[in-house]
């Protein structure tokens, strides 16, 4: 026989490597096969499996746990005969006796907790990184931070330093903790998240910034505030997990899912206790402390909490909602936030206030997220890969994300709360309906007024009381990068089909020779097919020198980019043939060993 067929399949080697993703996989033959010289090895045929993409569907390779980092945020929607009404929570400030002072006042106001301060408690904010040769990329994976927490005690935690594949630049990350003292060590994590201590990257205690540099990644700067000796008001972080089982889902499907994992009541509920574990909604407790948003400009912050003595009020969301837009193909934050109730219906208003003043109404209370995180087998990172990929949150982490650090009510950024010097979460831009938060839809129908008989008339906004209207529209929340449409699937004109194994060949770039691709498969959808090649795509490779045993293929379908193809289905199969330079020759084969196929 001239020639041998191979058979790479990925959907029969996935019964054996289940945790590969699509794409990626391993062949073994049951024997060897000797190439010599003067022999040819070319892609015969190359299949793609492109039906999910082609059917607008989001491949899941593996099963994968979604993290939603959040905190709770409330405004001051009412106005005084509202709030003071027997059957309503009232406010009133954090150590001032004064409620009408928050009435209507168009703020936000985020949940924290108080921690009573201390002279060696510091917040750790921002962590810079960079790429240690200053041009290649940097980051993508894990980093764990060990320190004293403000009760005395060892503790740790994970933070994920995003990958960037841009040449040079700084990059953020965010720890957001309160220690005792200053002495803390950042290393590289172990995949079940425990710090390896031969890969330390920071150590402050022995003022030792740049150690080791994993994946050419080097810690430059880290933000090390005084957290004050006077009151800390610390936001209130919540976290909620979310498994989306492997499968190909319709982008419906994927926010569905989310949604109900989401917005479930979990736990035991009780007439004091409505929302049971949720993380979204809860009842307020005397320890609840809502602190003014913030960019630090300002000397005096407000605070308030509720008063329960009557009945205790929700805060954060009562709706969470991840919506498709179809037309514009981009997921989107429909509502995360509890709406406006005016006779049972969802309403957006207008508060005319006593002193003249007149405030919006979108909203009562919701959730801003200050995270998007996903691990499954195949990444066991806590990156935000996912989110990224499959519903075009793109660089959501870094740009999107609520960002803040703690002040200190020390020298020049001194703030009081209530008239108290204190220390108090300072925002990088001021949270924004649209952008951080969603909101109720304010159409200028907003401002007629439904209940009299002159409703052609100017609104009298001197005057107490409110404007309702009633809507269920918001202001969404969107992705910044589509997905899911025929101009995003084909970004990239061609797959490359990557074989590893006893032969090179030669696929020059401008910046590498990449001696394993066997063919360039051209794309081309058409519903529910696949994306196949021939040997006309094939690059050729003949062998010279000595014979070589083939006997494993390392398999891998490539974007352009040189990248695993994101989104492929797991059926993929590429056909190699090994042509005899002398036709009538045939190819030899050798029996491999009991060791060598338990080995395989």
């Amino acid at each position: 026989m001239s020639s041998y067929t191979i058979e790479c399949r990925n959907k029969t080697a996935s019964n054996l490597q289940p945790n590969n993703p699509n794409g990626d996989w391993n062949t073994n033959l049951q024997e060897f096969l000797e190439m010599e010289e003067g022999d040819s090895l070319i892609c015969r045929n190359a299949f793609v499996d492109t039906k999910s993409i082609s059917e607008n569907k989001i491949q899941v390779e593996s099963d994968t746990t979604l993290t939603i980092e959040f905190v709770h945020y409330n405004t001051c929607p009412f106005d005084t005969s509202v709030q003071n009404s027997a059957d309503t929570p009232h406010f009133k400030s954090v150590n001032e006796p004064d409620p009408a002072l928050f009435v209507g006042d168009d703020k936000v106001y985020i949940k924290c907790e108080e921690v009573a301060g201390a002279v060696d408690f510091n917040y750790i904010g921002e962590i810079q990184y960079s790429a240690e040769d200053g041009i290649s990329g940097t980051g993508g994976f894990n980093v764990t931070m060990t320190y004293t927490d403000i009760n005395n005690n060892p503790q740790q935690k994970v933070i994920y330093l995003k990958g960037h594949k841009s040449f040079g630049g700084e990059h953020s990350a965010y720890a957001n903790q309160i220690i005792k003292g200053t002495d803390f060590k950042i290393y590289q994590s172990n995949s079940d998240g425990s710090p390896n201590l031969s890969e330390l990257m920071w150590n402050n205690a022995a003022l030792v910034p740049n150690g080791k540099t994993p994946r050419n990644t080097q810690i430059d700067e880290i933000a090390i505030n005084p957290a004050g000796s006077n009151g800390i008001f610390k936001p209130v972080v919540y976290t909620e997990d979310i498994v989306v089982l492997k499968g190909q889902y319709t982008a419906q499907d994927i926010a569905d899912r989310i949604n109900r994992a989401f917005t479930e009541i979990k736990g035991t509920i009780s007439p004091t206790d409505l929302t049971g574990t949720t993380t979204i909604l809860q009842e307020v407790t005397t320890a609840d402390k809502f602190i003014e948003c913030t960019d630090g400009s300002s000397a005096v912050v407000k605070g308030f909490e509720f008063d329960i003595s009557s009945s205790t009020p929700l805060t954060g969301a009562s709706q969470v909602v991840l919506d498709f837009d179809i037309a514009a193909s981009r997921f989107n934050w429909e509502f995360l936030h509890t709406p406006i109730y005016q006779s049972k219906n969802i309403s957006v208003g207008i508060i005319n206030q006593p002193n003249g003043n007149v405030y919006k109404v979108d909203r009562y209370s919701g959730i801003m997220i200050t995270g998007l995180f996903a691990s499954s087998e195949l990444n066991p990172n806590n990156t935000d890969d996912f989110w990224e990929d499959k519903l075009g949150f793109k660089d959501f982490n870094e740009f999107y994300a609520l960002k803040y650090q703690i002040q200190a009510a020390t020298g020049t950024n001194q703030h009081t709360v209530g008239g108290t010097p204190s220390s108090v979460p300072v925002f990088k831009t001021v949270p924004a309906v649209g952008l951080e938060m969603t909101g109720g839809f304010q159409g200028v129908d907003t401002v007629v007024q439904k209940e009299t008989t002159n409703y052609f008339a100017a609104p009298q906004f001197n005057q107490t009381g409110t404007i309702f209207a009633t809507t269920d529209n918001t202001v969404p929340i969107y992705a910044p990068v589509s997905v899911l449409n025929d101009e995003v699937q084909v970004a990239f004109g061609y797959f490359l089909v990557s074989v590893k194994a006893q032969f090179k060949n030669n696929f020059i770039t401008p910046n590498e020779n990449k001696n394993d691709i066997v063919s360039i498969v051209s794309r081309y959808y058409a519903k529910g097919s696949y994306t196949s090649a021939s040997s006309a795509d094939s690059l050729i490779y003949q062998h010279k020198g000595s014979p070589v045993l083939l006997s494993s293929f390392d398999c891998r379908i490539l974007d352009s980019d040189g990248n695993l193809a994101n989104n492929i289905g797991g059926d993929n199969t590429v056909f190699l043939e090994l042509v005899k330079g002398n036709p009538n020759a045939a190819v030899k084969t050798v029996s491999k060993s009991e060791d060598e196929k338990e080995r395989d």
